[in-house]
């Protein structure tokens, strides 16, 4: 029992609690004529703070994805007992009680369905029965709870169908309403994920394939120098097969040098593969037009040493070349010579 029920027992008495607990089995029952199951109802009372319709509704739109709402509650130890009540038997028109217990209605049915109509007629009683007969207490007995003093507290007259009707109507479009902005919600959050999850694939795949070309241009530079080693050493025999047939003082044979033309063709072809232009295109260029204009100073101004000199610590040389595979092998392939962080031009190759 919460303190507000205690206090409201010490002060008014136990018939308090009872007025409660018919309060709160007349509003469970109009709430479930709008077509919530029992338990949701029973859940939404003892949980709502707010003991009214519109409180009840509010509570179970909230708590409408809730996967324990139609289970039967658990008891509430704590929670006051309804007392005896008073037939409502007194009230009722006896002989309009007969004719309907006459049509096959119990005894409950009959009474309940005339106090709940006004007595006004057995039609309307019968019309009420057919409306309600679906109801989970449609069998229970309605009584009367005795107030203080002896006077009787009349039943709260029950919802109308019409406005039965139209707040079921409201709090499905208010549910609907919910439901279709968590779906919607949900579904952003889905594509967000899926966006999400797409660019960390291509950028995985982007990463591997370009350690692959990585891989691959190395490998086939790898092989131009084993190459280039490989065709030393047969000159080297070649030149002890010479001098052994015609002595040391024979000319010694000359090792064909690969022209510096080819030597950046294969490097600006290596660069190519590695760095794809649909991934590097900027930096690519950037690049090659850094490189261009080194050579291009050199070609236009040969004599002045400052542009024969490139200073590999410069921050221009750091973010365009350094980084770029290939790129110094240009400039070693047009006679640029690395000597103490510099490269310098010691003679001007024209390719």
């Amino acid at each position: 029992m919460c303190i507000r029920d205690r206090y409201q027992r010490r002060v008014h008495g136990d018939h308090f609690l009872e007025q409660m607990e018919d309060e709160k089995t007349l509003l469970i029952s109009q709430v479930a004529e709008m077509g919530f199951s029992t338990n949701a109802v029973e859940r939404a009372w003892r949980g709502s703070a707010n003991k009214t319709i519109d409180g009840l509704i509010e509570w179970l739109g909230q708590h409408e994805a809730d996967p324990d709402l139609n289970d039967p509650l658990p008891a509430n130890p704590e929670e006051p007992q309804p007392g005896a009540g008073k037939s409502i038997s007194s009230m009722v028109n006896q002989a309009f009680a007969t004719k309907l217990q006459e049509l096959g209605n119990s005894k409950n049915v009959s009474e309940k369905a005339l106090l709940l109509t006004g007595n006004k007629s057995v039609e309307d009683a019968i019309q009420w029965i057919y409306e309600n007969k679906d109801e989970p207490d449609f069998e229970e007995e309605l009584t009367l709870v005795e107030q203080e003093g002896g006077g009787e507290q009349k039943p709260k007259v029950v919802l109308t169908p019409e406005e039965a009707a139209k707040q079921a109507m409201e709090l499905q479009r208010m549910l609907r309403e919910k439901r279709l902005a968590r779906e919607k919600e949900e579904e952003r959050e889905r594509e967000k994920e899926r966006v999400r999850s797409g660019k960390e694939m291509a950028m995985a795949k982007k990463m591997l394939d370009e350690a692959e070309l990585k891989r691959e241009a190395e490998r086939k530079m790898r092989e131009k120098k084993e190459d280039e080693v490989a065709k030393a050493k047969i000159l080297e025999q070649l030149q002890r097969d010479r001098e052994e047939r015609f002595g040391k003082g024979s000319a010694p044979v000359k090792k064909k040098e690969e022209e510096p033309l080819e030597k950046v063709k294969f490097a600006i072809s290596q660069m190519k593969v590695v760095y794809p232009t649909h991934s590097y295109g900027t930096q690519l260029k950037t690049c090659f037009q850094t490189l261009k204009i080194y050579l291009e100073n050199v070609l236009k101004n040969p004599g002045e040493d400052k542009f024969r000199k490139i200073n590999m610590a410069n921050k221009a040389f750091q973010e365009r070349i350094q980084p770029m595979i290939g790129a110094v092998n240009i400039l070693n392939s047009c006679g640029f010579v690395e000597d103490q962080g510099t490269l310098v031009m010691l003679s001007l190759i024209h390719i």
